[in-house]
């Protein structure tokens, strides 16, 4: 079962310690490096979130969006990552797919994909729920 929680003290080393695959880490450097960056820099802007995803009681992954107050009702994904020794396909639209309920929930009818060259898997990933390419981006209307 898929789980969803804000990256906090209890669970940050778990989350930095995750590996991925090269096609959701954005710079050459090690994941762990991308990781605390991403934490780091949501840290400094309010709009930011940044979630670990269980499975169970397991770290499995983590993400960070945008959300800002005056825009409400657009989410803006920046990162999205499982790690790699359990990711696999059904788990990556599993846990995906809660992500998108999660926001819906929230309000949101308009997310955006930040992220950056994402291999074929990934835009596939990406494609099969919905998001299109416009001059934006990739592109998704809940």
């Amino acid at each position: 079962m898929i789980k969803i929680k804000a990256v906090d003290t209890e669970n940050i080393l778990d989350v930095c310690g995750l590996t991925a695959g090269h096609e959701f880490c954005p710079t050459q450097s090690p994941c762990s490096v991308c990781t605390a960056l991403s934490i780091a820099r949501s840290k400094f802007n309010p709009d930011m979130y940044v979630n670990a995803i269980y499975e169970g009681n397991t770290v499995i992954g983590y993400f960070m969006y945008e959300r800002r107050e005056e825009m409400a009702e657009t989410a803006t994904i920046y990162s999205f990552m499982l790690g790699g020794k359990t990711r696999h396909k059904e788990q990556e639209e599993k846990a995906f797919e809660h992500i998108l309920r999660g926001l819906k929930f929230q309000g949101v009818r308009k997310v955006f994909l930040a992220l950056s060259e994402a291999d074929e898997t990934a835009r596939d990933l990406y494609r099969a729920f919905g998001f299109h390419i416009s001059e934006e981006g990739y592109v998704l209307t809940l």
